[in-house]
């Protein structure tokens, strides 16, 4: 774990940050080794925590990989809109035709109107997640 550490260190020494104000923050399985924290503190010299996710049936840190994952994959369909149209698709699939002699009249979903609000708050929640 130590060579790790400073191979972390080493790159970020090539990458140009020589200061983390904000420390390093650990997630992941490892972080249930014993004393992994205070190693961490020794070799990268700042602040180190461990975070530990709190979503509903994830309160330990080896799940942070596969929910930080779901959550990015849902943000980006999300944002580019592929799971309504997942769902309209789904929906076309699914529709029973109408009776012979009666006319079925297509009607146009509303398009939802995102706010200049919700626009900025969606890009600030993916930013700094």
């Amino acid at each position: 774990m130590e060579e790790l550490f400073d191979l972390v260190l080493e790159e970020l020494y090539r990458m140009g940050i020589h200061d983390l104000p904000g420390g390093v923050v650990l997630t992941g399985g490892t972080t249930k080794l014993e004393g992994i924290l205070q190693l961490a503190r020794h070799v990268l010299r700042t602040r180190v925590r461990i975070h530990t996710p709190e979503y509903i049936g994830v309160r330990e840190p080896m799940y942070s990989t596969a929910v930080g994952l779901i959550r990015y994959a849902s943000m980006e369909d999300s944002y580019f809109g592929i799971a309504a149209e997942s769902q309209t698709a789904a929906a076309h699939s699914e529709m029973d035709y109408p009776p012979a002699g009666k006319k079925k009249v297509a009607v146009q979903p509303k398009e939802k109107k995102t706010s200049f609000m919700s626009k900025t708050k969606k890009f600030f929640d993916g930013f700094f997640e």
